[in-house]
């Protein structure tokens, strides 16, 4: 059996290295993620043989030990026979959890009849070069434009603009407490409060996680935030945008100039899955993905 421990700030160079080189720019291979989300999802890695192993120890259960893909250069099929005996030795069967369409594709091949597996589109990534949503250009995002420059000239001389930086993060949090309070009558009360704890302890490790993000304040008040960071050398994930839905169109601007301000150095921006919420996958299709990143479900049988 695998020797599988939980992940610390110290260990992000290490395993970053691994998702920035065989992660395919998925938002679920990220040290930020990972690291951020333990509560959530009890990932804990071990390395052995040049391969990266996640073990997802809190989505465990019913007979099923659930894994992320392996990641690393070498022998896949050796990898994945790992897994299998990790999983038996602990008396349950594999299952994979978020693997990409190459590596689905790899593995229905290489154990046929070792695995059933299912496309799970709430777990679909959208990916858009970032030029794309730094300028909006052309007829597809002309609405889009006339939007952002509506709120430009509605708020003009009274909305800034500034790069988040870790001395500011003090007013992120405030913000978002502001807007969780405002938030739990219309939305999940546990993924709310959640989601605050993971951005409390991304925030802690700002510099460390290589966070970047910007704030916009209107009548210098804090009306909004978006933060990201890298996935790999070409692509920037957007972690976690947030503004004062009284405001049109706010989200557009936190959309365009977070990418504008922090992300034009990447090729690609990923901006997550839509999970399956019928407005916020409208919104995320609305922006003209270049990539849809399918994403599958792989369970021993």
């Amino acid at each position: 059996m695998m020797s599988f421990k939980k992940a610390e700030i110290d260990d992000y160079d290490r395993i970053q290295e691994y998702f920035s080189l065989y992660g395919e720019n998925s938002c679920q291979h990220s040290f930020v993620n990972m690291y951020a989300l333990y509560e959530k999802y009890g990932s804990q890695y071990c390395e052995l043989n040049g391969f990266l192993y996640i073990l997802r120890s809190r989505m465990c259960g019913n007979g099923k030990r659930t894994y992320l893909f392996p990641m690393g250069a070498g022998d896949r099929k050796k990898a994945v026979e790992n897994i299998i005996g990790d999983a038996h030795g602990n008396g349950s069967k594999v299952r994979f959890d978020t693997i990409t369409e190459d590596n689905y594709s790899w593995l229905m091949q290489e154990f046929p009849g070792v695995f059933q597996a299912r496309e799970v589109r709430n777990y679909a990534e959208y990916l858009h070069r970032s030029e794309n949503l730094a300028n909006l250009p052309g007829s597809k995002f002309a609405k889009k434009r006339y939007d952002v420059n509506l709120l430009r000239r509605v708020y003009e001389g009274r909305m800034e603009e500034s790069i988040l930086t870790k001395e500011k993060t003090g007013e992120v949090l405030a913000f978002e407490e502001k807007w969780l309070a405002d938030s739990l009558e219309m939305h999940d009360t546990a993924a709310l409060n959640l989601e605050y704890r993971e951005i409390e302890k991304q925030l802690a490790c700002f510099d460390e996680l290589k966070i970047s993000g910007i704030i916009v304040r209107i009548d210098g008040i804090v009306q909004g935030f978006v933060y990201g960071a890298p996935i790999s050398r070409n692509c920037y994930d957007v972690l976690i945008e947030k503004g004062n839905r009284r405001i049109d169109d706010i989200y557009r601007v936190l959309n365009q100039d977070v990418v504008k301000m922090c992300a034009m150095g990447y090729a690609y921006i990923n901006r997550e899955e839509d999970l399956g919420v019928p407005g916020l996958r409208k919104a995320k299709l609305s922006y003209k993905p270049d990539i849809i990143l399918k994403k599958y479900i792989a369970e021993e049988i």
